[in-house]
């Protein structure tokens, strides 16, 4: 298990590959892994040239009852990403078997921009078995911008 918990801040901060405030990523086989980002978070004029502008979550290879998610206040302003998710990119970027991507409790963001998902871009990119997407509560995105597809949210 992964837990970002508590109050998170990040200001003019960037990456030049993925998760310009936040990068986890388990690269190998998993099985019961939990990567949760909860709590309070504030993300400002934060940039990847890669996916995920400030958050990037991501189960690489083959993915077993594992859950990938953020929920509590999250907050993000002007987050850009060269890739998908302007805010946040969440993905199983291998097989998923009974797992879940999840995006809970209140997420607000204006002006993000990204190739795909210009706030948020959530992808089950492999073979997915008996697995969810999950997009629950209260969720304000203004602003958004993407070249490709998903001006504020792409879930593929």
């Amino acid at each position: 298990t992964v837990a970002l918990t508590g109050t998170l801040a990040v200001t003019n901060a960037s990456a030049f590959a993925n998760g310009g405030a936040v990068y986890v990523a388990l690269q190998y086989v998993a099985s019961q892994a939990r990567i949760q980002v909860a709590g309070t978070g504030a993300f400002d004029e934060v940039t990847a040239l890669g996916s995920g502008g400030a958050m990037h979550l991501e189960l690489a290879y083959n993915a077993s009852d594992c859950v990938l998610g953020v929920a509590g206040q999250q907050a993000f302003h002007n987050v850009q990403a060269g890739g998908p998710g302007g805010a946040i990119f969440a993905a199983f970027a291998g097989e998923a078997w009974r797992s879940s991507i999840r995006i809970e409790g209140n997420v607000t963001g204006s002006g993000g921009s990204a190739f795909e998902g210009g706030l948020v871009a959530i992808a089950m990119t492999g073979n997915v078995y008996d697995s969810s997407v999950v997009v629950y509560g209260v969720h304000r995105l203004d602003g958004g911008s993407a070249l490709r597809g998903g001006g504020c949210m792409l879930v593929r």
